[in-house]
Order: structure tokens, then sequence, then C-alpha cells
């Protein structure tokens, strides 16, 4: 598992644009915390991490990857900012090697690997002599599979192929225009190694579903085909394509283990929402309720004679100052 650090600059509603630092490092040279402080709180966030992953999959079904974004305050609490299904993986590629990214890119695979061994329907497909490996069918958008067959794929498919050299499964990537109903197959896409590119071949329905769509899992066709599998007993990955904010923090307030994990929050209908989070606290944050929108995060910090300043992010950083509350609402 890794853990990577990241520090806004001042003043700044997000993160997303700092440097990344590993774990144990940063608390180290920068914090100056003990190895037996760091082993204590590593600890502390494992459990964290597995307390918010076990609800997470118990509502959502089975994911294969997720981002806990999460913060540390000044008395050591642990508070939750986020989840984010098909994590793009940028801080662990700032902080760590090579050999801590091949593995999150292992995970998955090994994941549904497991899945399909505890289920004991492994296909009847033989690939590179590999009898037995369970099928796998990675979910990509139109654009990504044009992306691929013309020889340019993104990075974390990319990473991805490369990490089944090492798990073997029977890995092929696929979009929606590319299921054969009648024959229960895909005209998936595949990386052959021997070639050195990527190549084009007919795959029965896979044992496993992995989504790496970023949207449009609920649309219509995709549910269709989604339907069909499940019937068939196949097992999904990423079973939504993305978390909305709300949603889950209603369902982890539901959980006792991990609602002592979030902070105070409130879903914004008018301005009495929001004049009411600024009567409670001096700082607060406004965010969309819809994923990948952390550009437009708001932070607001109650300074003197009953003034504010307030930050986002566009381009750069911007802050600007209002005298009273009302010209906030």
């Amino acid at each position: 598992m890794g853990i990577s650090v990241r520090v806004g600059e001042q003043a700044s509603p997000i993160t997303t644009h700092a440097a990344a630092h590993r774990f144990e490092q940063f608390f180290k040279e920068v914090m100056k915390y003990s190895e037996d402080d760091i082993r204590l709180l590593r600890d502390r966030i494992i459990d964290f991490l597995k307390v918010i992953y076990s609800v997470v999959e118990d509502y959502y079904g089975i994911v294969g990857e997720i981002g806990i974004d999460f913060a540390l305050d000044q008395d050591g609490a642990l508070w939750l900012i986020e989840c984010n299904s098909q994590p793009t993986k940028v801080s662990l590629m700032k902080a760590f090697d090579e050999e801590i990214v091949s593995q999150a890119y292992l995970n998955p695979l090994q994941y549904a690997k497991y899945l399909v061994s505890q289920k004991k329907r492994y296909s009847k497909l033989g690939f590179n002599n590999s009898p037995g490996s369970p099928v796998v069918g990675v979910f990509l958008s139109k654009m990504q599979i044009r992306q691929l067959r013309a020889q340019k794929p993104l990075i974390n498919i990319l990473e991805l192929a490369k990490a089944n050299l090492e798990v073997l499964t029977i890995l092929y990537f696929f979009c929606i225009d590319d299921v054969v109903y009648a024959r229960q197959s895909i005209n998936g896409t595949f990386f052959n190694p021997f070639a050195g590119a990527w190549e084009t071949s007919s795959f029965p329905f896979p044992d496993v579903l992995y989504n790496r769509r970023e949207t449009g899992y609920q649309s219509p066709r995709v549910q269709e085909f989604t339907s069909v599998i499940r019937k068939l007993g196949v097992k999904e990955l990423n079973a939504v394509d993305t978390f909305n904010r709300w949603e889950l923090y209603e369902r982890l307030s539901e959980d006792h283990t991990a609602g002592v994990y979030l902070p105070p929050a409130v879903l914004y209908r008018d301005k009495s929402d929001l004049a009411g989070m600024l009567g409670r606290f001096d700082q607060i944050y406004i965010k969309p309720a819809g994923p990948k929108k952390g550009p437009k995060v708001i932070e607001i910090n109650k300074i003197e004679d009953g003034a504010y300043e307030y930050g986002y992010y566009r381009a750069g950083l911007s802050g600007e100052k209002a005298d009273r509350a009302s010209l906030l609402l």
C-alpha cells in the first residue's frame, strides 16, 4: 500500500497540483516524527482505510481500486476528504519508485484472479499456453479504444498491460461497440508482447469485467450489457464509475465505525445552508457533490471585523475578500 503526502500552497483549497512525498520520509524529515510515532500513525491510517473501504464495497459492490483522500489535523485526528473510483495514481507516480507504482496496477488484476478462483469458474480458453487463466475484460470509452488501436495508449493502460505480463490473466480492452451479443463475444484489443503492438481479436465474455470508464457506466447501452453479464455470473470491478460525494457521505455517516472520520457537512440547497456553516465555523470548504471537480473547491476563512477571505483554484491560485457574510451569499 502506497501512502503519499501532498502539501498545498498556503490558502489553497486543494493539493492536486502540489508535490507528493512518501509518507515515512515526510513525517521523518519534515514533521520530525520518531520511528515509533511514524509506525503508530501508519497503523492508524491503515485501520482507517480498511474501515472506509469496507463500507464503500458493502454499498457500491466490488471495487478493484480506490483513491482515499484524507487529512491529518493538528491534534492528530484523521478526517476523510473524499473517495475516488478509478484513481489516476498521479500522487503515487510523483512520490514512489517504479516498484510501488507497478504494484498499484498489479493489485486489481490479482484481485480479479482471486475472485475467479473463489468462484471456480475458470475459462477454458488458453492464451500463450496458459489454459485456465481467468479472462479479464477492461471496459473503456470509445476514444480510449481508438487510441489503443492507433498505438497511442494512455500511461495507465500501458502500465496495466505491463502488469499482466506478471499476473498472466487473459487481458483485453474494449468499448461498448465491441460487444457481439449473438456470439457472447467481444472484439477486444490486447497488447501482443511478441509484436510489441496493440492488436484486435475476438474474445469470450470475461470472467471479470474491470470498469475503467470515467463516465457513462449508467447509460442505457452499458446497463443492457452489464445486465447480460450479471446473469452469467460475471464479477465486476468498479461497478460504479464515479462516487457522488454527498451520497457517499450519507452512507458512511450511517456506519458508526466510519462516521467518526467524517467532518461536519451539509448539502447546499439555499443560502441559509451556507450562512449556517459560516455561523458555526471560522473555516469552511465548498465543493461540488459530483466527481473530479477539485478545481471548483472554494475555501472560506473568517478574518477580523466580520470579513472573509476566500480562495479557489482555476488556472492558478486566486483569492478575494468579502467585507461581510452577505456578500458571500
